[in-house]
């Protein structure tokens, strides 16, 4: 949020969904009004609250405008008292509810399934109206959800079951978003908003005018220790504007995690960067600030083989390279990156968020027009402001857009706002909170085609009127998405679809920084022709059974090819051609066909037998029939012999040296003889003249093709 103080799957809940919804609506009436009744919470009206934008902030620097707005923000009445902050430690385990009670009124695609709620309700009126849900970041079984007025701890091993662990709301009232990252035991929150004289933090005063970083220890989830207030405030050198939002950068190695903290503000332009000693975090630095010649909102950072960082703000987008194996302070190395370029956006004056793909090659850019609070993704409303952005990553490039896929109503505030890229290498993916627009998961291997594979839309949370809510954020976290509502709390949705198939389970996330980096499969599968073998010849009777095997090192087989099988003759024999085609892996990357020709032969061909001899000594009279004979192993009776065709060959009596073949005549129908189990064909040589010599040929249907012994007609 700017700082401020075609889709074919998509369906309706059916007919079960909706019985489940119904029941569910009267058991949550029912409760709320008990609890109404018993006096534990207020009973809540919907009108507008005071949103985060319209009038208090230049849309460009995220500078306040109206000292109204900077009244309200820190004046609420809390709990604990004013700005103080007591211990804020609720730690007693609140097991999940029933997630229909979150989703009762989301239109979701039939690939999402709603699995678990954890409530943290931020009323639209009243007391706490804007104490909002904010962002997530997880460390193993934990998600860890900020929020105006502190952070949760959720066990999130049962995502059916998020089970809240503890609510922290120790550090002042309602200053600034909290943004959170994690790293082992220690827990990272921003405060951007200024403390007053009696502000405490874990009952500690944080200073009049602090802002900055709080640095906790989390090793008992149950029981945060506060380490250390880094502050960054108008008193510091340079002058300071909080911790808006911000990215962990960890170098182990070294012992330390760096903290990329983004102000969001037209006077610190730029990316601030804190050193947090693994060792001791409690003495934790500020180095120095990053120019970047814009008000950042937002930092995304990939390690591994690609090591950029990129800020969004403002017009646009600034993208420097880091080296982790320079030591620092030297210029590349993780306190001093190396500014690549900087560009601006047509139209566009909040840049929000910025992250990679993980071959680093594609930017994903999303910004914030209206700074969050307006409804921007109207029909009506601009193509600019519905739009997400994909650029080269190392040049800024522009390679394509996506817009919002279902208009929203003029009720609900919309833009793309925090999302995480999906560690696969079977394409690029990103899942986003955008917002009442809910959860949108985007396709954009190819970035200029983008598609929208799956979503959750809510309807508006008011009939009425414009009310701040939505999604803040929406992450894919191993397997599951997790969407931090800004007024109904977590929200965990399962996603079924090859791009979430065969992902990594990884030990941790946060979310704008990406440890990691790896190729994209474009690496096809192999498929090859089981069983038979290109160029063999096989008996009939004792051919393989042809198959197709596919094998692919990267993504996997997600599916085999197809065997087909033509050629041969109604006995089965021969040319065949056995084609494998049609396989593909999860990246979809399709198999060039596999191909193989082989011949089957019949078995037992006894070649032409007697009365024409072997020997070549065989003489038949000119008014004589020639028998042609011969046997095949098999069924002999059954094969379908009209394709079979029988030649006669003339032959040099002297030298036995071969001339033409031509049609012979038959004296009788060419049969098979069952008493003889054998073929019989009567070759007329009437016509020829006496004291020449011959032989006969046979050609099968199976392409065998076998001459008899020479033989002279005689007068």
């Amino acid at each position: 949020m700017q700082k401020q103080v075609n889709n074919n799957s998509t369906h309706i809940l059916d007919s079960r969904i909706a019985y489940r919804k119904h029941i569910y609506q009267l058991t949550l009436a029912f409760v709320m009004t008990i609890i109404i009744a018993l006096g534990m919470i207020p009973s809540r009206t919907a009108v507008q609250a005071h949103p985060e934008g319209a009038g208090c902030y230049d849309a460009e620097t995220g500078e306040l405008l109206d000292e109204e707005c900077e009244d309200d923000h820190s004046g609420h009445e809390h709990e604990h008292g004013e700005g103080e902050g007591g211990s804020g430690i609720f730690a007693d385990p609140v097991p999940g509810e029933p997630v229909d009670l979150a989703v009762t009124t989301f239109t979701f695609s039939n690939n999402m399934t709603p699995l678990g709620y954890s409530r943290r309700t931020v009323p639209t009126s009243g007391a706490g109206n804007n104490f909002y849900n904010s962002d997530l970041a997880f460390w193993g079984n934990y998600a860890y959800h900020g929020h105006y007025d502190g952070f949760r701890i959720i066990d999130i091993s049962d995502p059916t079951n998020p089970t809240q662990i503890l609510n922290y709301t120790g550090c002042g009232a309602n200053l600034g978003q909290g943004d959170i990252v994690v790293w082992e035991n220690l827990l990272i929150r921003s405060w951007d908003a200024t403390a007053g004289a009696a502000t405490r933090c874990a009952g500690e005063l944080v200073g009049q005018g602090f802002e900055g970083l709080n640095i906790f220890d989390i090793s008992d989830p149950t029981a945060p220790v506060l380490l250390r207030n880094v502050r960054m405030a108008s008193n510091t050198t340079p002058q300071g504007c909080g911790s808006h939002t911000l990215t962990l950068v960890p170098d182990v190695a070294r012992g330390n995690l760096y903290v990329y903290s983004t102000p969001s503000s037209a006077s610190c332009p730029g990316v601030d960067i804190v050193r947090v000693p693994l060792a001791d975090p409690a003495s934790a630095v500020y180095l120095r600030r990053e120019p970047a010649g814009r008000a950042c909102h937002d930092t995304g950072v990939i390690l591994g083989d690609v090591n950029l960082v990129a800020c969004a703000g403002g017009n646009g987008l600034t993208v420097w390279s880091i080296d982790p194996t320079i030591d620092p302070p030297a210029a590349g190395s993780l306190e001093d990156p190396i500014q690549l370029y900087s560009r601006s956006v047509t139209g566009v004056t909040v840049g929000h968020s910025a992250a990679f793909t993980f071959d680093g090659e594609v930017i994903v850019f999303g910004h914030e027009p209206g700074g969050g609070s307006q409804a921007q993704c109207q029909a009506g409303s601009s193509t600019v402001n519905k739009s997400i952005y994909f650029f080269e990553a190392r040049t800024g490039v522009q390679l394509g857009t996506f817009q919002h896929q279902r208009p929203q109503t003029n009720r609900e505030n919309c833009t793309w706002h925090n999302y995480n890229i999906v560690p696969t290498d079977r394409g690029y993916v990103f899942v986003s909170g955008n917002y009442q627009s809910g959860i949108s998961v985007v396709d954009f291997t190819n970035p200029a085609a983008a598609t929208e594979i799956a979503y959750a839309d809510p309807e508006p949370l008011s009939p009425t009127s414009l009310v701040l809510g939505g999604d803040w954020s929406t992450y894919w976290y191993n397997g599951n998405i997790f969407e931090a509502d800004i007024r109904r709390g977590l929200i965990v949705w399962g996603l079924e679809d090859r791009l979430n198939s065969g992902t990594p389970v990884l030990t941790h996330l946060n979310p704008q920084t990406q440890e990691f980096s790896f190729p994209l499969d474009t690496t096809p599968p192999t498929t090859e022709v089981t069983g038979v073998s290109d160029g063999a010849i096989y008996t009939l009777g004792e051919v393989p059974v042809a198959g197709c095997l596919s094998t692919d090192s990267q993504s996997g087989v997600a599916q085999e090819a197809t065997l087909t099988l033509v050629g041969g003759t109604n006995n089965g024999v021969g040319s065949f051609t056995a084609t494998c085609s049609g396989a593909y892996d999860w990246a979809n990357n399709f198999a060039s066909d596999a191909v193989a020709h082989f011949q089957v032969h019949y078995g037992g061909l006894s070649g032409f037998t007697a009365p024409i001899n072997p020997d070549n000594s065989s003489v038949f009279r000119r008014g004589q029939a020639v028998p042609g004979k011969f046997t095949l192993a098999g069924a002999m009776a059954s094969y379908d012999f009209s394709a079979w065709t029988i030649q006669k060959v003339s032959v040099v009596c002297a030298t036995l040296a071969e001339g033409e073949a031509s049609a012979v005549g038959s004296l009788a129908p060419f049969r098979y003889d069952a008493t003889e189990g054998q073929y019989i064909f009567n070759a007329d040589f009437r016509n020829q003249a006496a004291g020449s010599c011959w032989k006969l040929r046979a050609t099968l249907d199976s392409g065998q093709v076998f001459d008899s012994a020479v033989f002279q007609l005689i007068r």
